[in-house]
């Protein structure tokens, strides 16, 4: 040990070409050299840790090359040991790991900023795996449902009880197509019982993301969004379009809009139809 560093007795070519040092530059020195300040710490507390346990340790670290550059290595120590168990050096195994560390690092930023955006979105996910029926929910599930914390696994059965039974038969009817692999993906606008037992509107939108040798679609994910202060306001405009104020009987403009319907559902079927009128004085 120099100064608490071991000294470099033996590098391989592809030391050389990690790190860019020679081996003429590296044999008789310290491993220091491959630490900068803020790795150095980490470096000789794992190389304490070695020495105490006199054990293989697998870690991972920053080292630096010659030009300064920093990389991530996975590094494993292993102990050699004379016949009568007696410590004689270390071997260091290390592997340059950089690339899947930034990867790492541009996974965990993505993933922090999806849930900033669908914590800003108030958007609820979920992820279906329809061959065991698991059903996995983010965590805004929590808040459209109300109440406690919902679990974020759950089975299609315990998530349909929030929904209406007719409903869950209009989900149903919009899946088909898509689980038929008539489309990728379908839309969907229905009711939802919260824990708190309101009931209010979302829209679900679905999309298959894997299917089996087969075809048959075994995992659908998607996102719902309340939408129950939209429904509200079509409401609204629905009830001034086709309704009198003042009585709330429905209208004449409802009146030519049913019978358009009926006109030209008798005239689609081949089938006759009658309007009866009853004036309110008989």
């Amino acid at each position: 040990l120099d100064q608490g560093w071991p000294s470099i007795t033996f590098v391989n070519h592809t030391f050389e070409e990690i790190t860019g040092y020679s081996r003429a530059e590296v044999i008789g020195r310290s491993t220091q050299i491959l630490h900068g300040p803020q790795t150095a710490q980490a470096a000789r507390e794992l190389i304490a840790i070695a020495w105490r346990a006199v054990k293989p340790v697998r870690t991972e670290l920053i080292n630096y090359t010659k030009a300064g550059q920093a990389i991530w290595v996975e590094v494993d120590l292993v102990p050699i040991k004379d016949a009568g168990g007696e410590l004689l050096y270390w071997v260091s195994i290390e592997r340059n790991v950089t690339q899947r560390k930034q990867a790492e690092v541009a996974l965990r930023n993505s993933e922090e900023r999806l849930k900033r955006a669908l914590e800003g979105s108030r958007l609820a996910l979920w992820d279906v795996d329809l061959t065991s029926g698991k059903v996995y929910l983010s965590e805004t599930w929590s808040e459209l449902l109300g109440g406690p914390p919902v679990p974020t696994t759950t089975t299609i059965t315990e998530l349909s009880r929030n929904i209406p039974k007719e409903d869950q038969a209009l989900i149903r009817q919009a899946m088909v197509g898509t689980l038929k692999g008539e489309s990728d993906s379908y839309t969907v606008e229905h009711r939802l019982i919260t824990n708190n037992g309101e009931t209010i509107w979302i829209v679900s939108h679905g999309r298959i993301t894997e299917r089996d040798a087969s075809g048959r679609a075994t995992r659908v994910v998607g996102i719902n969004r309340d939408i129950t202060e939209r429904k509200s306001r079509e409401a609204e405009i629905n009830q001034l379009a086709y309704y009198d104020i003042l009585t709330g009987l429905p209208n004449r403009r409802l009146l030519m809009d049913r019978l358009a319907q009926s006109l030209a559902g008798a005239k689609r079927t081949q089938l006759t139809g009658a309007l009866l009128f009853v004036d309110l004085d008989r």
